[in-house]
């Protein structure tokens, strides 16, 4: 796991096609959605409520059916429980 600045973190989305993110940072940084324009995005809207199988299953559908492979990147983007 990486920790970044802020102004790393918006040049580093550059690099990732599909993106795991709490909605309270977009809300918090607004900024950051216009990064986030034509990627594959799944926003969690309460990271800690949402450990469970039904959402994993929710994000690897989504990205399944956006062709993601093994050779494929995801950047999480939250506390914790974002990338738990």
């Amino acid at each position: 796991m990486q920790w970044l600045e802020y102004n790393d973190l918006l040049s580093k989305i550059k690099e990732f096609e599909f993106i795991v993110i709490d909605e309270k940072i977009v809300e918090f940084y607004p900024e950051i959605s216009n990064c986030l324009l034509n990627k594959i995005v799944f926003t969690l809207d309460n990271p800690e409520q949402s450990k469970k199988i039904g959402t994993y299953n929710e994000i690897i559908t989504t990205f399944l059916d956006n062709n993601i492979t093994r050779d494929s990147k995801v950047l999480s983007i939250g506390g914790g429980a974002t990338s738990d």
